[in-house]
Order: C-alpha cells, then sequence, then structure tokens
C-alpha cells in the first residue's frame, strides 16, 4: 500500500512514538500528527492499518503498570480521530494489534495471564467493533508449550486468525490457524 506505521518503542523516554506516512506525489509524507505513548516505559511495540489505510490500531505494551491497551483511531482526512474506548487490559501486557481489512475487527496478543508467573502462557483476544465499543468476540485463545508471547495475524474478512510464537524452549515457531 502507499501508507506505512513507523514506531520507535524507545522514543521519548520510553513512551515510544510512531508515525503515519503516505506515499504521495513520489515522496513520504507524514499523515496527521505524530503519536506517543502516554507514560514512560508505555513502550509502543505494535501497530496496524486496516486496508483502506483509514483505521489505525497502536499498542501501549506496558500501559497502566503493564496492563497494557490498543487504542483505535479513524482518519477523518486531516488528523487522526480517537473515536472508540480502549481495547484490552485485565492485568496482562498487550502487543500486536492485528485489524481486519475494514477496520471492525482487532485481535491482540498478550504475553502474561497471571502477572509475573513464569509458566503462564499468553493469549489472544479478538475484538469487534459495535458502534462506539470493542466487545470481544469469543473466548480467549492460547497456545499450549509456546512462548508467553504471541503474534496474532487476522484475514482481511476479519473472521480467521494465524496466531505465531516461539515454542517454550524458544528454538522453533509454532503456527496455529483459528476460525473467529
Amino acid at each position: 500500500g502507499d501508507t506505512v506505521v513507523v514506531g520507535d518503542p524507545i522514543a521519548a523516554s520510553r513512551k515510544g512514538k510512531a508515525f503515519v506516512w503516505q506515499w504521495l506525489d513520489d515522496e513520504w509524507t507524514q499523515r496527521g500528527s505524530t503519536f506517543a505513548g502516554a507514560s514512560s516505559w508505555d513502550l509502543m511495540r505494535g501497530s496496524d492499518l486496516n486496508y483502506a489505510g483509514n483505521v489505525l490500531a497502536l499498542d501501549e505494551f506496558q500501559y497502566g503498570n503493564r496492563q497494557g491497551r490498543v487504542r483505535s483511531f479513524d482518519w477523518d482526512g486531516l488528523e487522526w480521530q480517537a473515536d472508540f474506548s480502549n481495547v484490552g487490559g485485565a492485568g496482562e501486557r498487550i502487543q500486536y494489534p492485528s485489524l481486519s481489512s475494514n477496520g471492525n475487527t482487532i485481535a491482540y496478543g498478550s504475553s502474561l495471564t497471571t502477572g509475573s508467573d513464569p509458566s503462564a502462557e499468553g493469549f489472544v483476544r479478538v475484538f469487534q467493533r459495535v458502534n462506539a465499543d470493542w466487545i470481544q468476540k469469543g473466548i480467549d485463545i492460547t497456545l499450549s508449550g509456546t512462548s508467553r508471547e504471541i503474534k496474532p495475524l487476522l484475514n482481511r474478512a476479519g473472521d480467521q486468525l494465524l496466531l505465531l510464537s516461539l515454542d517454550a524452549s524458544g528454538d522453533g515457531l509454532v503456527c496455529q490457524a483459528h476460525i473467529v
């Protein structure tokens, strides 16, 4: 596409920054304002744009004392507008948002399910936009025998999900597909 998101997770005292760029008239032009994490160590690590480039999802991995959140924004033609409630946050570190092509379905991975428990497995949650809210679709999805970080990839329709993770030893890749 002609629109990309570029991030720096440790910029601005580790709040993280993200920039949206669009290829326009033979050059890259910043689209809207720069995004910054809300507080130190938010570490904006992941982002995704929908197919049309008008819905943006950004994670703040350690927002709210490592609770994490995903923020979504709509492009109004001049600026990115935060129109919807934050997605996620239940004692986990939320990361790696993935959007459907229309921007109405979002999945994210979480690296912790029970605080600092080293045996805890990561999980993925899928949400559907209903009016101005994000509503969880189905139950949490886990991958047994994997590391605590799972990266979800939604298909264009937002009804199929590919999960990627390292195995528990960190030596191999584990993939699993789901219908959501």
